[in-house]
């Protein structure tokens, strides 16, 4: 096999490296999302045991502050979620045109490797002329 046929069998694996680091990402804006919920979530939580415990007095117009705030944190996720399932529609049809092109490649280079390579030290370069007539 030659450095060509190695080249062509691992050039569409290519595709797939950089489909892994694609999902690395991905996954972990996954993460942060996660721990910015989280946070988000433990400081309602205090917010609503200081309110229930009469630390903070809860008044409309902090109360409609505070629902516009989650909204928004609601709409930036959604936001981010669409856009993390368009790079995952995008990796996933890229990773399938990867596997088409990697298919292709070992049927070509399998064909090469099956025709018959001419062995040119072997065959004579001219006819030599017979003694015997």
């Amino acid at each position: 096999m030659s450095k060509k046929d190695i080249f062509n069998l691992l050039a569409p694996s290519i595709i797939f490296v950089a489909i892994a680091v694609g999902l690395f990402f991905a996954s972990s804006k996954i993460g942060r999302d996660a721990a910015d919920i989280t946070a988000d979530q433990q400081k309602f939580e205090r917010f609503t045991d200081d309110v229930q415990s009469g630390k903070q007095q809860l008044t409309t117009d902090r109360a409609i502050a505070i629902i516009r705030q989650e909204r928004a944190t609601v709409d930036s996720y959604r936001m981010a979620c669409a856009s993390l399932v368009s790079l995952l529609q995008v990796l996933g049809l890229a990773s399938i045109v990867g596997f088409g092109l990697h298919i292709f490649v070992l049927i070509r280079v399998r064909r090469r490797l099956k025709k018959p390579m001419p062995n040119t030290a072997l065959e004579p370069t001219a006819t030599a002329p017979s003694v015997f007539g």
